[in-house]
């Protein structure tokens, strides 16, 4: 897939060169030589990353910013080293020193398109993130091979962070109970390249799998750069940095970590709310119903459960009584109940319970007892007080090898909850055939 670079520069010497580099890349360019010209340009090409080589970036920068339309777009720029901590404060996602490789200046790009890939892929939920609220301090894992040299860090960052900075070994990053909130691995720990190895393995791990990772590149190899890059790291830098610097591309990650803790979170949030029942827990009618059709294929027993005269609980003491006894009713409904095993509130005062790979026997039995225990146990209210409160049940089994459609088996289980209110309520009736019921008083 083509991509758009919008690139910052006044020489034409620079230009002909980037246009050459981002071409292998599969990169197409537009060149302009001020923010302002950058903006009109943004306008029209939506760029999917913008690169500056320019003196004065960091004003440059500055205006950028304040663009809603370049809000997302990683802006890279390439510059002198003692340049580099500045352009990082002014908005640089990223600055890389002059002169550059190919093969890191690709890898580079890759890496922060992927970064964008990913926010935009939780932005696309349409759900609202939460404000940050207060932040506990982070602890910041380094594994180096040198002892000292993570003493030497720890002391020299701590006027910059008022995180916990931390050592770790390999064993303890692929192992240990403790999982930090960022990992710090010298590229070549433990012999060549072991490092980046590492960063593949926590990578693969479902505990480590979204934790950030900056590599310390202690020889600043092109090919060991760009390879990191690939693999997968957040940020790669030289081993000898300066602790400002390394203060603040941490700072940054960990915002980033927390950003899209709170993203996957409220992502989480969301589909639990789209499959659970807000009063009651339970599952509701549209994670429900699927659910039983992924169980047609077993033996199955299902309980259509229906609260008996809880109109009248609604009448008599409020809706925050009624609201009360189905929270206790659905807390009852699911006691004993197997993993395997579905709890479902699919309408008002409508339950329903699937018991997989359970003969008619043991479902009569189960049921039984949910009558039971709902007759014998008044529910308290919150006003005081207490309320009886009954429970009818239609139950309809189905056999592995059977020819029924999932729609009939829950049709003859409410044909039967029909029957049992008619015959009384508080009771089970059970669906033997389409045709055919057996009444049982609890």
């Amino acid at each position: 897939m083509t991509r758009h670079a919008l690139v910052i520069d006044v020489s034409h010497a620079n230009r002909t060169a980037l246009k050459r580099r981002l071409a292998t890349g599969c990169y197409t360019t537009s060149f302009v030589a001020s923010a302002e010209a950058a903006l009109i340009d943004a306008r029209q090409t939506r760029p999917d990353v913008v690169l500056i080589d320019m003196p004065d970036a960091a004003n440059l920068l500055l205006q950028l910013a304040r663009d809603m339309r370049l809000r997302d777009v990683p802006l890279l720029v390439l510059s002198d080293e003692q340049e580099r901590l500045p352009l990082i404060r002014a908005g640089a996602t990223d600055v890389l020193t002059r002169p550059v490789e190919e093969a890191v200046l690709l890898a580079r790009l890759r890496a922060m398109l992927r970064h964008r890939a990913q926010n935009e892929e939780h932005h696309s939920t349409g759900l609202a993130e939460e404000g940050a609220g207060f932040e506990m301090p982070a602890s910041i894992a380094f594994l180096t091979d040198r002892t000292d040299g993570t003493a030497r860090l720890r002391t020299d960052l701590a006027p910059y962070l008022s995180d916990r900075v931390l050592r770790m070994t390999r064993e303890d990053a692929l192992t240990g109970p403790t999982v930090p909130d960022l990992f710090v691995i010298e590229a070549g720990l433990g012999g060549s390249a072991a490092g980046l190895r590492l960063m593949s393995e926590l990578r693969a791990r479902a505990e480590t799998r979204n934790v950030p990772v900056c590599i310390l590149d202690p020889d600043e190899d092109p090919q060991a750069v760009a390879m990191a890059w690939d693999l997968g790291a957040d940020e790669v830098v030289p081993a000898q940095i300066g602790a400002p610097e390394l203060a603040l591309r941490l700072s940054i990650l960990l915002r980033m970590k927390r950003r899209q803790d709170r993203r996957r979170a409220s992502v989480a949030q969301g589909l639990r709310m789209a499959m659970v029942d807000p009063l009651t827990g339970l599952h509701n009618r549209r994670y429900a119903m699927p659910r039983l059709e992924t169980m047609a294929h077993g033996d199955l027993a299902v309980l259509q459960i229906d609260l008996d005269w809880f109109k009248s609980v609604n009448d008599r003491f409020g809706h925050a009584a009624g609201d009360a006894v189905l929270r206790t009713v659905a807390a009852r409904l699911t006691e004993g109940l197997r993993p395997c095993d579905l709890a479902a509130r699919i309408g008002g005062e409508e339950f329903l319970i699937a018991l997989p790979d359970t003969q008619l026997a043991q479902a009569i039995g189960m049921a039984d007892q949910l009558c039971q225990r709902m007759a014998l146990s008044p529910v308290a209210l919150p006003t005081g007080g207490l309320v009886d409160v009954t429970i009818s049940i239609g139950l309809a089994t189905r056999r592995r090898l059977g020819s029924e459609t999932m729609a009939d088996t829950l049709d003859r289980a409410d044909r039967a909850l029909l029957q049992s209110k008619r015959d009384g309520r508080n009771r089970v009736t059970v669906a033997s055939s389409p045709s055919e019921w057996t009444a049982r008083s609890a």
